[in-house]
């Protein structure tokens, strides 16, 4: 297929919004039949769009843009490059640097537009930004599910703007009829910045439904915390770039928790699980802080040894793109093997989402990786682990030691071990589609090897297992009964 000459593909775009605002103007061209192409998953792979971006500032009420090859993109780098066929088009301008959500409130985007693109010849392309993004409205409660919204007074502080922290919460079955009983808490973590209204995809399972409401169901308080944060996760831990969370979590909304809801008030009631990010959050939690919670079921987590940070020695590798022996390095496999897209296509994606084409912004993962684990740059952002060509600041590598898992417990195992007894549960596919298995086998290997105490660790393998195979409920109905047993075997 040819493609449109960029000097032949004219865009403009309207702002035809009540703001006079700046920030980073998107083009999403999408060949799906239906949906919005600006709802856009962060997944580089081919059925995806293609996006376009520019940065944009001073645009007044009305103005018409006239843009020609400021736009660079992913997966193909320039407008003159969208292959010829029918396309669906949609603008989104987004302002909000406090959300890292593209479609977050207050952000402008236009309708979708039905575009043919020739095989050669001229073409116009116009929008106009009449449309903004709504603030959600906190969700209606019910018998069961609470939900709460509380101000952070730490983070309103770091970012001098107010800063609130939402939560679901899933009351047992007995909450409404035992007024008298107290009851442990599992803090469920979300995968990469899952939100916490997936409580309701929850209880549209049929099973789980059922089963929470069965008498067979352990009685205890399930809190699904919310990922949101600036730069893509919050990860519920303090860092020098998404401000206090773990604070504001932890010494904040778990009290007012305590105040609102009959949950237990001390660690021997609490609980931590997830899956992806929240795997390695609810294993980070419980090393981190041993004393506040009383066990930690991990499903798929991420890299729990930066020697193995998917296929790349941060330690030792001289480019995260290119391995020793020559090919790009993947990123996501299929459980066959197949590749499905490398650590470059996602730092391209991200870079094209990002202000300034600076993936550290994008609220991606690599980018929400890099605000969690690197200091403060003099810029004021996140201090990227590599440079554009994926060559790995050595230095900078090292400072990411206090967040490797693996290294943090095999350096601190004799003052954190024993109180770890009992607490780690971990589960891996055998085949994950992050190749994240490598750092947990050698996570495996460094509690196998502890001494003085040795380690009671429980891990359980998948064999060809992918990542996060389990749904949400089925990994909940795993870590209810165990977490609700070892509560009860410490009130004895």
């Amino acid at each position: 297929m040819s493609a449109v000459r960029a000097a032949d593909f004219r865009v403009a775009v309207t702002n035809d919004s009540e703001l006079v605002t700046q920030g980073r103007l998107l083009l999403f061209f999408s060949q799906q039949d239906e949906g919005e192409p600006r709802l856009y998953d962060y997944y580089p792979t081919a059925s995806n769009s293609r996006i376009f971006a520019t940065n944009v500032e001073r645009w007044a009420v009305g103005e018409k843009r006239k843009f020609s090859d400021e736009f660079s993109g992913y997966p193909v780098a320039a407008l003159e490059q969208l292959p010829a066929g029918t396309w669906r088009v949609q603008a989104l301008l987004d302002h909000n640097v406090f959300s890292a959500d593209l479609n977050s409130d207050g952000n402008l985007y236009s309708d979708v537009v039905i575009l043919q693109v020739p095989e050669k010849g001229k073409l116009d392309l116009t929008l106009a930004l009449k449309n903004q993004v709504q603030a959600e409205p906190l969700p209606e409660s019910s018998e069961l599910i609470k939900y709460v919204e509380f101000k952070s007074e730490v983070l309103s502080n770091f970012w001098q703007r107010d800063v609130s922290l939402k939560a679901a919460v899933l009351l047992p079955n007995s909450y409404q009829t035992r007024v008298n009983q107290f009851y442990p808490v599992i803090f469920q973590i979300g995968g990469f910045r899952q939100r916490y209204t997936r409580v309701q995809e929850l209880f549209e399972d049929k099973d789980f439904k059922n089963y929470w409401y069965s008498p067979e169901a352990p009685q205890a308080i399930v809190v699904f915390l919310d990922g949101e944060a600036p730069f893509g996760d919050s990860y519920q831990l303090n860092s020098k770039n998404n401000g206090p969370y773990g604070d504001a979590t932890w010494q904040e909304l778990l009290p007012y928790l305590q105040q609102t809801f009959r949950i237990e008030q001390d660690g021997d009631g609490f609980f931590t699980t997830g899956c992806s990010t929240g795997g390695w959050v609810s294993l980070a939690l419980q090393i981190y802080q041993p004393e506040l919670f009383n066990g930690a079921w991990s499903f798929s987590a991420d890299p729990v040894d930066f020697s193995a940070f998917q296929l790349v020695d941060i330690y030792k590798d001289a480019n995260a793109f290119v391995s020793e022996h020559g090919p790009l390095r993947p990123s996501a496999r299929e459980q066959d093997g197949e590749v499905v897209f490398t650590i470059k296509d996602e730092a391209a994606m991200e870079s094209a989402l990002a202000i300034d084409g600076n993936f550290v912004r994008s609220s991606g993962q690599w980018g929400a990786w890099m605000a969690l684990f690197s200091p403060r740059g003099s810029d004021g952002l996140p201090m990227p682990l590599w440079d554009g060509e994926g060559v790995i600041n050595r230095e900078l590598a090292n400072t990411w030691r206090q967040w490797d898992l693996r290294w943090y417990l095999e350096t601190n195992w004799r003052n954190v071990g024993p109180a770890l007894a009992g607490k780690l549960h971990l589960y891996m596919g055998e085949m994950d589609d992050y190749y994240l298995n490598n750092a947990m086998r050698r996570f495996e290997d460094m509690l196998t090897a502890r001494t003085n105490p040795e380690s009671d660790a429980k891990f359980h393998w998948q064999p060809r297992g992918g990542h996060c195979d389990s749904s949400a409920g089925e990994m909940l109905q795993t870590v209810l009964p165990q977490a609700v047993e070892r509560w009860q075997a410490a009130k004895q």
